[in-house]
């Protein structure tokens, strides 16, 4: 969490100061389903939760446990006042 608020300083991000991306290969992937109708995909990989909007299609080619390499954006999820980790996907490969 302490990376997301360091980040968060470099703020506001937008076209000339970008969102920084990280990648992690070989990541295993559990508890996938999709959310908003089949449009967003929902997955948990390494204990961590991951959002893949746009991505709901995939929930039909990937498996839990399958070991996957992952493109994000790093954020924090507050749900009933509980402040998760969270991986923003942007690609899957």
């Amino acid at each position: 969490k302490s990376l997301v608020h360091d980040l968060e300083k470099f703020e506001p991000f937008g076209m000339n100061n970008r969102r920084p991306v990280f990648a992690t290969k070989n990541m295993q992937i559990f508890d996938i389903r999709t959310v908003g109708n089949g449009k967003h995909l929902k997955l948990r990989t390494d204990n961590i939760d991951a959002i893949a909007f746009g991505m709901g299609g995939m929930a039909d080619i990937l498996q839990s446990g399958q070991t996957i390499d992952l493109a994000y954006n790093l954020e924090l999820n507050t749900y009933n006042g509980n402040e998760k980790l969270q991986l923003n996907v942007k690609d899957i490969k």
